[in-house]
């Protein structure tokens, strides 16, 4: 009917904006696209459809064919789940975890406590635990836990130490629930001197931004440096990033794409370095 081929057309236009947005906008103020908002249901019963961009990376993530220091790392996901955008992987997962790979070969994260933020899937965080991490923290919304749980437990043949999951929800860390969460300040807390913090694609949702640099700005000391994969889908979330982070005190240089894994990188998709400001 009418209505679905309008869904079908929406969802259509709504892939087009993500995938393309660096090339369209040209300059131009485009609207932040939230994925989720846009969930579309072309539901037969129970299931339905996420508009999900397509992945650059045509890589094995289920049985083995991606892998991290020649170990297999396998990733289970549910893509088209209507759940979330967290339990499948994004190309700026693949492209961090291989920048990884690339710069810090084993044992140089031996010792390490690594953070992984907004971690969806696990898969950068799993990629620090292949290279060495001495633990490893994946976080993120409680609907993503128990896949995560699951892809750490599928990988523990291969993770030298600890790997650890708990839900860390920015908004509660900032207080933009109406009041700071307890639950969440201590585990903010509890991973307070890591060494290495990591987020691949976190920036989809304009509201979110606050209280992902908040979260940021409560966790990364001194001796910490960040590494942030980041596609940029709108100039006015782009400038409202960097301008929080400045705001913070927070330090941020984009990684030159000479340092990214040769077979991994995207004019899409960018690293940055982030520190602390003395």
């Amino acid at each position: 009917n009418s209505f679905l081929v309008k869904n079908i057309i929406f969802a259509f236009f709504i892939l087009l904006e993500v995938d393309f947005s660096l090339e369209a906008h040209a300059g131009a103020d485009t609207e932040c696209t939230d994925l989720e908002s846009h969930h579309i249901d072309f539901s037969v019963g129970s299931s339905s459809m996420l508009a999900l961009t397509w992945r650059e990376f045509d890589v094995d993530l289920h049985h083995g064919g991606f892998t991290i220091s020649g170990l297999p790392l396998k990733i289970q996901e549910r893509a088209n789940s209507g759940e979330g955008t967290g339990l499948i992987v994004w190309d700026g997962s693949i492209v961090l975890a291989k920048f990884l790979e690339h710069n810090f070969a084993f044992p140089q994260l031996q010792g390490k406590k690594v953070l992984e933020l907004g971690a969806g899937t696990g898969l950068v965080g799993l990629a620090a635990a292949f290279l060495g991490a001495e633990n490893v923290f994946l976080t993120d919304l409680e609907y993503t836990l128990q896949n995560m749980r699951a892809n750490a437990d599928l990988n523990k043949p291969n993770t030298r130490n600890h790997v650890d999951v708990y839900e860390l929800d920015w908004l509660k860390v900032s207080g933009r629930n109406k009041s700071e969460d307890d639950d969440a300040i201590k585990v903010l807390r509890n991973l307070s001197d890591c060494d290495m913090i990591l987020a691949a694609d976190v920036v989809w949702v304009e509201e979110l931004i606050l209280p992902l640099v908040a979260s940021i700005d409560k966790i990364l000391t001194s001796k910490a440096t960040m590494y942030m994969s980041y596609q940029s889908r709108s100039l006015r979330a782009d400038t409202k990033l960097f301008d929080l982070m400045d705001t913070h005190r927070l330090d941020y240089e984009e990684v030159d794409r000479a340092s990214f894994h040769p077979d991994f990188v995207s004019k899409r998709i960018k690293i940055y370095k982030i520190t602390r400001r003395n």
